[in-house]
């Protein structure tokens, strides 16, 4: 995630749109909510960080990176569940595009592909 860039702590604004920035390591998630103010900077909303279980932390790197997201989805479901504004996703690994093009029998990432 690029913290270098986030400055103080907003209050979210549910009129204008948010950026969700998430990312996974061998042994947990973690993803910021962010907006832009009115000079085009974003600044964090909210946080949100989880260690993986004992059986998480053996999954895939897609795995991982897909249950980050939905993890952070789920987490920040109050701001960007009551915005009709679409979400920006920033990831590395880019699950939703893999999700989207999926024709595998990963039946964990099919039920997480329905849900996000």
């Amino acid at each position: 995630m690029c913290g270098a860039r986030h400055q103080e702590l907003a209050a979210p604004n549910l009129g204008k749109p948010f950026k969700l920035e998430v990312d996974a390591s061998a042994v947990g998630a973690g993803a910021v909510l962010l907006q832009e103010d009115a000079d085009g900077v974003d600044h964090p909303v909210c946080y949100f960080s989880r260690k993986f279980n004992k059986h998480q932390v053996r999954y895939s790197t897609i795995e991982k990176e897909t249950l980050a997201l939905l993890l952070a989805l789920q987490h920040f479901e109050v701001y960007v569940g009551s915005s009709s504004l679409p979400v920006a996703v920033f990831t590395d690994h880019n699950p939703i595009v893999f999700l989207s093009r999926m024709y595998n029998h990963n039946q964990r990432l099919m039920r997480w592909a329905l849900i996000v």
